[in-house]
C-alpha cells in the first residue's frame, strides 16, 4: 500500500476498482473480520513498530501503562528451554534498568487481520510524501487543488523553515523511441557497429521508461477510504445520516479509533521552530472534525442511550490527548503565516 497506488498517479478506473474492493462493507475488510476471529491468524508486530515509550513498557512488562489501543494485543511469550550462552550475554550487555526483566519470556503485541490492516492504513498518513521523480508522466495532473508539496526534513513527519521551498515540477524530456540506441552509425557508411553493447538498447529502454508521477494523498482515494471507515467504525452519531453508525463495531471495537488517537494525536510531536507535514495535519484535522460533527453537547447530557453513550467514550477517549497535541503543536510549531493550522480552522 505504501508507495504503491495510494502515493502514485493512477488511472481513475483503477481508482474506482480500489475503492470498491476496500469499501468498509466489501468482501476484502469482511475476510480480514471474520479471520479476526481466529487467533491462529495474527500477526506477531516487531517491537521497532511502535513509539519507544511502548516498547519500554513492554520490556519492563509494565503492560498496564499501555495505552487502550494495546489492551487486548499484548502477549507474553514463553522463551523455550533454558537460556544459552546467547540469551545470558544479550542480558548482560542490556542497558541497565530499574525495571524488573523476565528471564521466561517477553510481552509482544499481536494483531488480528481486521487491526493489522487498520494499523497500516492509518499509519499512511504519517510517512513523508514522495518527491517527484525525475521522469515524465503518462497520466494528467489530478493533484487537488488543496495541495501544497513540501520537500523532506531531517526530522520524519516534520518540516523546518529550510525546508519550505517550491517543489521541482520539471521533468526530463520524454525518451525518442526512434533513435538508435543499442547500435551506432558508422561515420560515412550504413553498416552496425558491431562492437555495440548487444544488451544497451534494452537497458536505456528501461532507464528512460516513464514513471508514475507521485500524488498527493489529500482528496485522493486513501482520504476516501479514512472518511468511510471512520464513518463505520467510530460511532459519532451526527453522521448517521451519511453511512455513520452509532455503536462500535462487535469485532473491531475501539481498535480504529484508538489507532488514529496513538498515531496522529499522541504520537505526532515536533522540535521548536517546525511543523508537521502537510498531509498528517490534514488528517488530523479530518479525525476531529469528524467527531466534533456529532455535537459536543451531548457529551455532558444525562441521556443514558446507547448512540450517546459510545459517543461520550469516543469524546472522552481524544480529549485529554487532543489538549496536549494542540499545546505542543501552539508552542514548538514555526511562527509563519500557516501556524493558523493549529486553530483546527
Amino acid at each position: 500500500m505504501y508507495r504503491g497506488w495510494i502515493h502514485i498517479e493512477i488511472l481513475p478506473e483503477h481508482n474506482a476498482s480500489i475503492r470498491r474492493t476496500f469499501r468498509s462493507d466489501g468482501p476484502f475488510l469482511k475476510a480480514l473480520i471474520q479471520l479476526a476471529k481466529y487467533p491462529e491468524y495474527s500477526y506477531d508486530m516487531v517491537p521497532e513498530a511502535f513509539s519507544e515509550d511502548v516498547r519500554k513498557a513492554l520490556a519492563a512488562g509494565a503492560t498496564q501503562y499501555l495505552p487502550r489501543l494495546y489492551t487486548n494485543c499484548v502477549h507474553f511469550e514463553k522463551r523455550s528451554g533454558i537460556m544459552g550462552t546467547t540469551d545470558i550475554r544479550e542480558s548482560a550487555t542490556r542497558q541497565s534498568t530499574i525495571f524488573p526483566r523476565s528471564l521466561s519470556g517477553e510481552y509482544r503485541i499481536k494483531f488480528n487481520t481486521i487491526q493489522f490492516f487498520l494499523h497500516h492504513t492509518v499509519n499512511v498518513a504519517t510517512h513523508n510524501p514522495p518527491l517527484p521523480t525525475s521522469q515524465p508522466s503518462l497520466l494528467p495532473t489530478t493533484t487537488p487543488s488543496t495541495f501544497s508539496s513540501r520537500g523532506p526534513s531531517a526530522t520524519p513527519n516534520t518540516y523546518g523553515n529550510s525546508s519550505l521551498h517550491t517543489p521541482n515540477t520539471s521533468y526530463a524530456t520524454p525518451y525518442n523511441a526512434g533513435t538508435s540506441v543499442g547500435s551506432q552509425r558508422i561515420a560515412g557508411g550504413s553498416g552496425i557497429n558491431t562492437n555495440a553493447n548487444p544488451f544497451s538498447n534494452q537497458q536505456q529502454q528501461q532507464q528512460y521508461r516513464p514513471q508514475p508521477r507521485p500524488r498527493s494523498i489529500i482528496g485522493g482515494i486513501y482520504e476516501q477510504l479514512m472518511t468511510e471507515y471512520m464513518q463505520h467504525y467510530i460511532p459519532c452519531g451526527g453522521n448517521i445520516n451519511n453511512g455513520g453508525v452509532s455503536e462500535f463495531h462487535p469485532i473491531i471495537g475501539t481498535f480504529l479509533l484508538d489507532e488514529c488517537i496513538e498515531t496522529w494525536i499522541r504520537n505526532s510531536w515536533i522540535s521548536s521552530g517546525q511543523k508537521l507535514s502537510i498531509e498528517r495535519m490534514h488528517y488530523i484535522i479530518l479525525f476531529v472534525k469528524h467527531i466534533v460533527g456529532g455535537d459536543l453537547r451531548r457529551c455532558y447530557s444525562d441521556n443514558r442511550q446507547s448512540a450517546t453513550t459510545n459517543y461520550q467514550i469516543v469524546y472522552n477517549s481524544i480529549k485529554s490527548e487532543l489538549y496536549a497535541l494542540i499545546s505542543r503543536l501552539a508552542l514548538n510549531w514555526s511562527k509563519d503565516d500557516d501556524y493558523l493550522q493549529v486553530e483546527w480552522d
